[in-house]
């Protein structure tokens, strides 16, 4: 009998530590990924790909192409990477010509600069106006580019915009009247 109850034992102790009756996780599907992912970042589903154990999903939004990944088993965003920006032709002005879009390469790689006319868009969306003037300063991933603008009520912007990233790092505004007083003083 002994023997009969430490073999009963043996096989409760595996199978609480086994469970084979335990469901495993249940996955989703690429398309309840991609719906769950498009509810929180509406736009076009350009590519979806399986990569271990989350989908990688290129989504062109009106503002560029973003790569997204979301986990396999909640369909959890972990990650959001834009990999390229688009601005409308609409918002660019005329008297700018176009820029080439530079490359720095680092011990990381290379790395694409935004264009002149990208962070010329980018600054008119901050501070609208006349763009007056524009130029990039710098020499490596730290370049930036400084964009000079004439409100329409009469105010001059600064705008410093990051070469890489496109983000607006500082808006400085010029006191024209001190302006007008130098020029005044030239004559």
């Amino acid at each position: 009998m002994s023997v009969v109850v430490l073999i009963l034992l043996g096989l409760a102790t595996i199978g609480i530590v086994w469970k084979p009756w335990a469901s495993s996780p249940v996955l989703l599907s690429e398309e309840e990924v991609v719906r769950g992912v498009l509810v929180q970042y509406p736009g076009e589903v350009v590519s979806t790909l399986l990569e271990n154990d989350a989908y990688v999903i290129q989504v062109q939004r009106v503002k560029g192409l973003y790569e997204l990944r979301a986990d396999t088993d909640k369909g959890a965003i972990t990650s959001i990477k834009r990999l390229e920006v688009v601005v409308p032709d609409a918002i660019l002005p005329d008297v700018v010509e176009p820029t080439k879009n530079h490359t720095i390469d680092t011990d990381k790689g290379s790395t694409a600069l935004i264009t002149g006319d990208e962070a010329i868009a980018l600054s008119l969306k901050q501070v609208p106006g006349t763009v007056q003037e524009m130029e990039f300063r710098g020499k490596d991933e730290s370049g930036y580019y400084l964009v000079e603008i004439d409100t329409d009520d009469g105010r001059e912007a600064v705008v410093q915009v990051n070469g890489i990233s496109g983000v607006i790092m500082s808006v400085t505004w010029d006191d024209n009247d001190s302006h007008d007083n130098e020029d005044s003083q030239d004559d």
